[in-house]
C-alpha cells in the first residue's frame, strides 16, 4: 500500500447502504474490508470479503483483525449492520421483536465499534486521522414518533446514544464518532414495500455515502458526537 492509501471496514455491506459506501469509498481509492451476515458481499476489485454473525464479539474482533492483517492499519469503520422489523403496534407485536431488534442494530454496532477502535489503535490526540460512523435512524429522533416501530426506534435510539458517548471515549484518541440518521432510504426493497409512497423526501443512497465518506476526512472529524439526519429533500438540491 502506498502511504497515502486509506482502509475502511464496512459492516452490512451485502445491504444496500453498506454496498454504496464500499463502492463510494473504493471509487476514491479506498481498500478494505466488506463484511456481510450470511453470505460474503461482492465489493469491488482490492477489497477482501467477509461475512459472520457481528453480534458476536468474536466474530467483530476477528473481522477487524483481518482488515488490520490484510492491509496494515485501519482508518474508518461503517457499522452499518442493521434491519427494520414493525408495522404492528407493541402489545400485538412478535415479543421477541425488541430483543431482535436490540441485537441487530445495537449490538452490532457496539461491537464492529470496540473492535475498530483497537485495531485503530491509541495514535494521537488531534481527531481527524481515524473515523467511526454508526447508522441511527430519523424514525428514532423525530417526534411525534412513528406508529408500529417501537422497538426499531427504541433500538436505533439507542445507536444514536452510543455514538454520543463513544465519541467522548475516542476522542482522546484521535477517532471521530457519529451517528447518521438517515430518513428513508432510497432502495429497491423500499420501492416495493412501498410503492405508492412519495420517494421526494426519501434518501439517495449514493448520496448518504457521499455524507459518510466526507465524515472519514479531516474535515469531516469536527462533526464527531454529532448525529446527523439526512433528509432525501435536502440532499436532492445538490444533483
Amino acid at each position: 500500500m502506498g502511504a497515502g492509501e486509506r482502509v475502511a471496514w464496512v459492516t452490512g455491506a451485502a445491504g444496500a447502504l453498506g454496498d454504496a459506501v464500499v463502492r463510494r469509498l473504493a471509487a476514491a481509492g479506498w481498500r478494505g474490508l466488506a463484511s456481510g451476515h450470511r453470505e460474503p458481499p461482492s465489493p469491488p476489485p482490492e477489497w477482501i470479503a467477509d461475512a459472520g454473525d457481528l453480534t458476536v464479539e468474536e466474530v467483530a474482533t476477528n473481522a477487524a483483525a483481518r482488515a488490520l492483517a490484510a492491509f496494515g492499519r485501519l482508518d474508518l469503520a461503517v457499522c452499518a449492520a442493521g434491519a427494520w422489523e414493525g408495522g404492528k403496534e407493541a402489545d400485538k407485536a412478535d415479543p421477541d421483536q425488541l430483543e431482535r431488534m436490540w441485537r441487530i442494530n445495537v449490538e452490532s454496532a457496539w461491537r464492529c465499534a470496540r473492535a475498530a477502535a483497537r485495531a485503530m489503535g491509541e495514535g494521537g490526540e488531534e481527531v481527524g486521522g481515524r473515523a467511526i460512523v454508526l447508522v441511527a435512524a430519523a424514525s428514532a429522533l423525530n417526534r411525534p414518533a412513528p406508529a408500529g416501530a417501537a422497538a426499531y426506534r427504541a433500538a436505533k435510539a439507542a445507536v444514536a446514544s452510543l455514538a454520543e458517548s463513544l465519541a467522548v471515549e475516542l476522542g482522546r484518541r484521535g477517532i471521530a464518532v457519529v451517528a447518521l440518521a438517515p430518513g428513508v432510504l432510497d432502495t429497491p426493497d423500499n420501492r416495493r414495500a412501498m410503492p405508492r409512497a412519495d420517494r421526494s423526501a426519501w434518501v439517495p443512497l449514493e448520496r448518504a455515502a457521499e455524507v459518510i465518506a466526507f465524515l472519514a476526512t479531516p474535515a469531516g472529524a469536527v462533526l464527531t458526537g454529532n448525529v446527523l439526519t439526512l433528509d432525501g429533500r435536502a440532499l436532492a438540491g445538490g444533483a
